[in-house]
């Protein structure tokens, strides 16, 4: 008996009077099949030395299960409450996540793109590095039509799904606050224009100072 074979998966089924597609669904935990048989699939499986190969299954099905994540820092306390947000969503949908740190480099950035390309994930969620001003390299994803959402920092003009807060209205209203209580010199603190949070923060700071 070959381990991790096909053959094995086949020899579990006529152990348990199954079908192999039963036995195969059952070792990926489908909701479709019981606990019972669930059990009675991985105990034999166990007995019989059998390792389910998911990378392997996912080349013969076209699906990875797999959703890629790059963000710019793992450490930002934002960027952590985001993976752990999208990881507790994709676990209740049977999904994996993978998790990519660019380190605010457009190059590693790139290079991740491809990676994760190639690993065939099935979906791509990306906060983009500061200094991103060229999103070709997003390009795979929307040509195989594969899911690209863009948070936090978006581009502005690339055709992809967005999420994003109001950054615009939050700076708004801090600089008008500060005015009403009698401020007069309100400094803005920002990064560079070209990313979208900066240029909607300073955007509803200008606003504000010129109803003042």
């Amino acid at each position: 008996m070959k381990k991790g074979s096909e053959n094995t998966m086949k020899d579990i089924a006529l152990e348990l009077g199954l079908s192999s597609s039963t036995v195969s669904r059952a070792l990926q935990d489908h909701p479709h099949i019981s606990q019972e048989t669930k059990l009675k699939v991985n105990e034999a499986a166990n007995r019989l030395g059998y390792s389910y190969n998911a990378v392997a299954a996912s080349l013969r099905n076209s699906k990875s299960n797999t959703i890629g994540l790059i963000i710019p820092r793992i450490s930002k306390y934002y960027q952590s409450t985001v993976i752990t947000a999208i990881q507790n969503k994709l676990h209740e949908h049977k999904y994996n996540l993978m998790i990519c740190q660019s380190n605010e480099s457009p190059e590693l950035e790139k290079e991740l793109v491809n990676a994760l390309y190639a690993s065939r994930v099935e979906g791509l969620i990306v906060s983009s590095t500061l200094n991103t001003t060229d999103f070709a390299h997003f390009d795979v994803f929307s040509r195989s039509n594969r899911p690209l959402v863009f948070f936090d920092r978006v581009p502005k003009n690339y055709p992809a799904h967005k999420i994003q807060g109001d950054d615009y209205h939050g700076a708004n209203m801090a600089t008008a606050h500060l005015l009403a209580k009698g401020c007069r010199n309100v400094a803005f603190i920002g990064g560079p224009l070209f990313c979208n949070l900066y240029r909607d923060r300073y955007e509803g700071y200008v606003d504000a100072l010129r109803i003042y």
